[in-house]
């Protein structure tokens, strides 16, 4: 029985694969906590993606995904932002990240390395849980928060 567990756990843990991002690197970096592919292993991560010429929408999202990392940062939930588009130079960017007050991580085109989500309009929201699985999809970011709390 117990060489039995042993496989069983064996078997489990090689079917387990991990999450691999893209553009989360000093390259991409572009304001709040500094993050790396290895710090959102295990994590639930929020991942927003949106205009940045969107002016004033993009400082009304970034505040409340600023209200979402403010509520769940000291659980297992990473709040993951980047603009996607638009023709906001980087120094635009990151005084929209000052102005919003920012805290969470921004990255320029930070996303999965494979499986994203496809998106037909910004902002777009979606949540991967601990194991890799895209558990919510939409562009809201009061509805992704019920699923991060259901």
């Amino acid at each position: 029985m117990k060489s039995i567990l042993a496989c069983l756990v064996i078997f489990a843990a090689a079917c387990v694969q991990a999450v691999e991002w893209k553009n989360v690197d000093a390259a991409h970096y572009l304001g709040g906590r500094k993050a790396s592919a290895g710090y959102l292993q295990g994590k639930v991560v929020l991942v927003c993606l949106w205009r940045s010429d969107d002016g004033q929408a993009v400082g009304k999202l970034l505040s409340s995904l600023e209200e979402v990392w403010t509520s769940f940062k000291t659980k297992a939930l990473v709040v993951l932002g980047g603009p996607i588009g638009g023709d906001g130079t980087t120094e635009a960017v990151k005084r929209q990240l000052d102005a919003a007050k920012v805290s969470f991580s921004v990255y320029s085109g930070a996303a999965l390395a494979r499986n994203q989500p496809i998106y037909k309009s910004l902002p777009f929201i979606y949540i991967v849980d601990e194991t890799g699985k895209v558990v919510y999809l939409g562009h809201d970011d009061r509805n992704a928060t019920q699923v991060v709390v259901s």
